[in-house]
């Protein structure tokens, strides 16, 4: 990985919060932004298509939400990093985040 940026999925419901990460992730010049999705259905494909490193997760989306799309994906690529997004957690969401 040394050289290289680090490749992103973004997975958030909110437009315009979606937009704005990719925005400012974007500006950097080590990290890339390789897809973006508006729900947890296609955070797997997403991340199936484009092999990040990193997949950013909102906790709170409609349908799949962000704890069971990170199961799939932590499941199906174990070794993928996922960071969760959220405004608030109490302490049981946080716990089911691990």
């Amino acid at each position: 990985m040394a050289g290289e940026p680090i490749r992103i999925v973004i997975v958030e419901d909110n437009k315009v919060f979606r937009e704005a990460l990719e925005l400012l992730l974007g500006l950097r010049s080590d990290l890339e932004v390789v897809a973006s999705v508006a729900d947890g259905e296609d955070a797997v494909p997403a991340v199936e298509k484009h092999r990040p490193h990193v997949v950013l997760m909102d906790y709170r989306l409609p349908g799949v939400d962000g704890i069971e799309a990170t199961r799939a994906l932590r499941s199906a690529y174990p070794a993928i990093a996922v960071v969760a997004l959220t405004a608030s957690a109490n302490r049981e969401e946080m716990r089911a985040l691990r």
